[in-house]
C-alpha cells in the first residue's frame, strides 16, 4: 500500500497524464455515439424501399424499430386515415458513456487537490486538478450537446418518414380504388360484347366515360386488354 501511495506521490505527473488520456477517449467515445443511429437507418432504409415499391408497406414495417411497429399497428387497428394521427416520435435518454471510468478519475484528481500540500510541486497539482475539472465539466456539456442535435436530426428524419408513410398510404389506398373501378369497367365491357348494335361505340363510350383512355398500369392495361380481346370475339361471332 505504501508503495502504491508512493507511486501517486512521486510521478503526480504521470498520473495526470494518464488521466487526461482516459478523459480524452471519454469524449472520443461520447462525442461519436448517437442513440438513434441504428433508428436512422432503418427508417432511412424503409422510405427507400416504399418509395421504390409503395406495395410492399406491410413488409418494409416489419424491418422498423419495435415502437414503430407497434405504432404501425395501433394505426392498422385505429382505422384512421392518417398514419401521422398515431404515430409519435420515440425520445431516447441521454446516455453518458464510461461515465464510471471518467468518475473514478475525477475523484482521483479530487484526492491530489485535497493533498496537495503534501507534494513539493503543490501549486502543479493544485493546477492540473483545476483543469482536469474544467477539460471533464466541458466534455460533458459537449455530449449533452450532441446528444441534443442528435435527437433533433432524429425528429426531423422522423418528420419525413410520417409524411413518406402518409403518402404511399393514401397512394395505395387510391391504387386499390382504381383497380376496383377498372375491374368494373372492364366487366362492363365485355357485358356490352352481347349488345347487337353499337358494340364498339359502347366500348369506346365506356373507355372515354371512366377515363380508361388514361394512363394505366400494367395490371389495368392487361385486364383491359382481356376485356376487348374478349368483346373483338363476341363481335366476330356476331351474324352479320
Amino acid at each position: 500500500m505504501e508503495k502504491f501511495a508512493l507511486f501517486f506521490v512521486t510521478y503526480y505527473d504521470y498520473v495526470f497524464l494518464g488521466m487526461f488520456a482516459l478523459l480524452a477517449c471519454v469524449a472520443l467515445v461520447n462525442f461519436i455515439y448517437d442513440g438513434y443511429a441504428t433508428q436512422n437507418a432503418k427508417v432511412r432504409r424503409f422510405c427507400k424501399n416504399v418509395l421504390a415499391k409503395p406495395s410492399t408497406v406491410a413488409e418494409n414495417v416489419k424491418k422498423l424499430p419495435q415502437e414503430y411497429q407497434r405504432q404501425w399497428r395501433a394505426y392498422v387497428n385505429s382505422g384512421t386515415q392518417k398514419p401521422s394521427t398515431v404515430f409519435e416520435f420515440v425520445k431516447q435518454s441521454f446516455k453518458y458513456k464510461l461515465w464510471f471510468l471518467h468518475l473514478l478519475s475525477v475523484l482521483v484528481s479530487l484526492a491530489y487537490f485535497a493533498t496537495a500540500h503534501i507534494f513539493v510541486g503543490k501549486k502543479e497539482v493544485f493546477l492540473l486538478s483545476m483543469m482536469f475539472w474544467l477539460a471533464s465539466l466541458l466534455v460533458v456539456l459537449l455530449s449533452i450537446l450532441i446528444y441534443k442535435s442528435n435527437i433533433s436530426h432524429a425528429r426531423k428524419l422522423f418528420g419525413k418518414f410520417v409524411q413518406t408513410l402518409c403518402n404511399i398510404v393514401a397512394l395505395n389506398k387510391s391504387n386499390k380504388a382504381i383497380t376496383a373501378q377498372a375491374d368494373k369497367d372492364c366487366s362492363q365491357i365485355q357485358t356490352n360484347g352481347n349488345d347487337r348494335q353499337n358494340v364498339i361505340d359502347k366500348a369506346v363510350q365506356i373507355l372515354r366515360q371512366k377515363g380508361l383512355d388514361n394512363p394505366r398500369t400494367v395490371e389495368e392495361q392487361r385486364k383491359l386488354n382481356i376485356a376487348l380481346n374478349n368483346l373483338l370475339q363476341a363481335c366476330s361471332n356476331k351474324k352479320v
